[in-house]
């Protein structure tokens, strides 16, 4: 992520200053430069940023024993659908559990 890599030239910045290191700051701000202005293209749609999809998945029923009642959190690349997890975890929980497994999935 350019946010955090940023961060970390400036604390570079920091202890070549202290050093008195004076190419190397010059380099690292160089750097922070084109960080942010990579930032600032985001920010104004030139580019597009690929973060991942989260999905809240509930599993209610006794057939799904100790996960019964519970909730988690699926993180998947940016593209996934809903319809393609929901497929996903309604095919894996068939083959493990058999059609009793079905049930609903919203």
């Amino acid at each position: 992520m350019p946010e955090q890599s940023a961060s970390i030239f400036m604390e570079l910045t920091d202890f070549y200053k202290a050093e008195m290191m004076y190419n190397q700051i010059e380099s690292c701000i160089q750097r922070i430069v084109a960080l942010y202005n990579n930032i600032g293209d985001f920010a104004r749609g030139d580019d597009v940023r690929i973060f991942g999809s989260y999905y809240r998945v509930g599993f209610y029923g006794r057939e799904f024993q100790h996960l019964d009642r519970q909730e988690f959190v699926y993180k998947e690349p940016m593209i996934t659908q809903l319809n393609e997890i929901k497929d996903r975890l309604v095919s894996y929980w068939t083959n493990r559990l058999g059609d009793s497994a079905k049930g609903d999935c919203l």
